[in-house]
């Protein structure tokens, strides 16, 4: 879904999921995801809240049991930003 968007280039998507032991939450049932968008800066808040919508559609027609659903967008400094790839 968000490789097809036109903010983003296929390639460049990550997805890491990570389990949680230990949590309670406020509501039945005790079931939670929540979906960090780590986005470089520059994107207006019309599209950033149309991507988080996305995430939230698509994560809650996959898992319709989990009792909570949150998606958040996180802008990233461009400038201080740094990355390395590993290559031939």
């Amino acid at each position: 879904m968000l490789a097809e968007h036109r903010e983003f280039d296929a390639e460049t998507i990550k997805i890491c999921a990570i389990p949680v032991e230990y949590y309670r939450i406020g509501t039945d049932p005790q079931t939670f995801v929540h979906a960090t968008l780590l986005l470089m800066q520059g994107r207006d808040e019309a599209t950033r809240s149309e991507l988080n919508a996305a995430v939230l559609e698509v994560l809650s027609a996959a898992l319709p049991e989990v009792g909570s659903i949150t998606v958040q967008d996180v802008q990233m400094n461009r400038a201080s930003y740094a990355k390395r790839l590993a290559g031939p």
